[in-house]
């Protein structure tokens, strides 16, 4: 049980260590499929006459997992402070492999200082349901593997591949590799539906509340700003780069820019 607490609450130790958490059956069900390694499952006895749960705990011990009966339940263990009955510590998937940049359907997005894990989450289940290439976060961005930013992707970040790295480094390789590095900003750029993001495009995402640092400027190819008509200033960074994502599916599906 400490492994369980400390690992949802400490990110050094979920790094250290190469394992996170599962909170919550569906979670649990959706990282066996995925072929994470699952090592311990933890029960509260009293949520085992939920079907979800019994079938997930199931599931997670045929796959080699040890499950555990915590009498008293899982709350004060686990975050958030109210469990799902139960939770599990499973193998942090190794870094995604470096894919071919140059692909014709190579879409990456780069997250840099985005710091809040809902806004993460979100990004993260986007790339999923647009068939990304790769998630990277970069310069300061949330644990993707923080039991917060697990539940905000809805058990996308198991599915999609994730890496880390430096945003210089990451963004100097993929216009080294020919990809079109293009970041949203709040105003003075393209409409996207202007740009020809048909190619290998990497969608280029700053903080909520200061977008790309001044210093990676010269690592952007273009930049695009969504039009509003009302007196918004700037959009959710999950939102613009959600709205941006599907404009490259529209694209490739044949329309092509404006």
């Amino acid at each position: 049980m400490a492994d369980l607490a400390r690992l949802s609450r400490q990110r050094r130790a979920r790094e250290q260590e190469g394992r996170f958490v599962l909170d919550g059956p569906v979670l649990l069900a959706d990282a066996v499929a995925a072929g994470i390694e699952v090592h311990d499952v933890f029960v509260d006895p009293d949520a085992t006459t939920r079907p979800e749960v019994a079938d997930a705990v199931a599931a997670a011990v045929g796959s080699g997992a040890r499950a555990w009966a915590v009498q008293g339940g899982l709350r004060g263990h686990v975050e958030p402070r109210t469990p799902n009955g139960v939770a599990a510590v499973a193998r942090t998937p190794d870094a995604a492999p470096d894919p071919d940049p140059t692909a014709r359907a190579a879409l990456h997005l780069v997250l840099v200082a985005v710091g809040d894990p809902g806004n993460a989450g979100t990004l993260l289940r986007t790339a999923e349901a647009v068939g990304a290439t790769s998630v990277v976060l970069a310069d300061g961005s949330v644990d993707p593997w923080s039991p917060k930013v697990v539940r905000a992707s809805a058990g996308s970040v198991l599915r999609v591949p994730v890496g880390h790295g430096s945003a210089a480094e990451v963004l100097a390789a993929l216009g080294e590799a020919g990809v079109q590095r293009v970041a949203t900003a709040g105003a003075g750029g393209l409409a996207p539906q202007d740009l020809d993001l048909a190619g290998p495009v990497a969608l280029v995402l700053g903080s909520e509340a200061h977008g790309l640092p001044a210093d990676l400027d010269a690592a952007v190819d273009a930049r695009a700003s969504l039009p509003m008509a009302g007196r918004v200033e700037s959009l959710n960074v999950a939102v613009a780069g959600s709205v941006l994502a599907y404009e490259v599916l529209r694209q490739r599906a044949g329309a092509g820019p404006r």
